[in-house]
């Protein structure tokens, strides 16, 4: 293992910074080659994957049931007035596909992440030196923390997306006449 650190270091540019970590053998690189090494490459590269084929299916499935919504639409009109009414034109303008944009973007993120740390793994995870160890484990940090983030950004799309349907589902509900349930006549 030691002949693949060193023939690689010099292609990454390492000699120079972890000069004088040939043949560390401490507690954390040994634990972190034997047991997490492995498993954090190939987690984030499916992780990577993943996300790449979920990405436009989220993407697309929540502009076309949430962001195209009637209700939707009307509050962010809503929130636009309001908006001028107590900053002023000041030029910006809340819009519609806005948070739709910012989800995309963080999946893109996440997505680079788990790649970037996968990568990591089978590169400099694979030179001896603290250094290099604790970057891998800490881009493994930074991209869970990503997804977690990308995760909570769904779960807030898909509660607004919920309260939607129910509204819509209450709307049908009262158009109904509770005795024979056929459609009752409009109001």
């Amino acid at each position: 293992m030691n002949a693949i650190a060193t023939a690689i270091a010099p292609t990454l540019g390492l000699p120079g910074i972890l000069a004088g970590t040939e043949g560390v053998d401490d507690a954390l690189f040994s634990f972190y080659a034997a047991n997490l090494r492995a498993s954090f490459f190939s987690g984030f590269l499916t992780l990577g994957g993943f996300l790449v084929a979920v990405n436009t299916f989220i993407i697309v499935q929540l502009k076309k049931e949430l962001y195209d919504h009637d209700a939707y639409r009307d509050r962010v009109v809503a929130r636009q007035a309001l908006r001028k009414a107590n900053e002023g034109a000041d030029g910006r303008r809340l819009g519609f596909y806005g948070p739709l944009r910012r989800l995309s973007r963080c999946i893109l993120t996440a997505i680079v992440l788990a790649v970037v740390t996968a990568v990591s793994q089978l590169t400099i995870g694979l030179y001896p030196s603290h250094f290099c160890t604790i970057i891998c484990i800490a881009l493994a940090g930074v991209t869970v923390i990503s997804l977690g983030v990308v995760l909570v950004m769904i779960a807030c799309n898909l509660r607004d997306w919920f309260e939607f349907m129910e509204h819509a589902a209450e709307q049908k509900t009262k158009a109904r006449d509770p005795q024979d349930g056929e459609l009752g006549s409009p109001k």
